[in-house]
């Protein structure tokens, strides 16, 4: 998907996992994180790295910032 048109938000949201992109969906979903580790069968470890990776590469602070960011820019359904 290109998210150019998006601006700087969405060139940071191209540079996202598929993976990454499903963790941010099960956390929109309101997942916690031992939720999304057995739902994707994953550790908990694992979930916490993708998550860490995610606010990494946005540039955000917090796990709703992700989410509010990815919903402004219609990246989750």
């Amino acid at each position: 998907m290109d998210y150019n048109y998006l601006g700087r938000e969405g060139r940071i949201m191209e540079k996202l996992t598929e993976r990454e992109l499903e963790v941010l969906q099960l956390v929109k979903s309101g997942y916690e994180n031992n939720e999304i580790a057995k739902k994707i069968q994953v550790s908990r470890h694992t979930v916490k790295a993708h998550i860490k990776s995610i606010i990494n590469k946005t540039l955000t602070r917090k796990r709703a910032c992700l989410v509010c960011m990815a919903i402004k820019h219609g990246l989750l359904n």
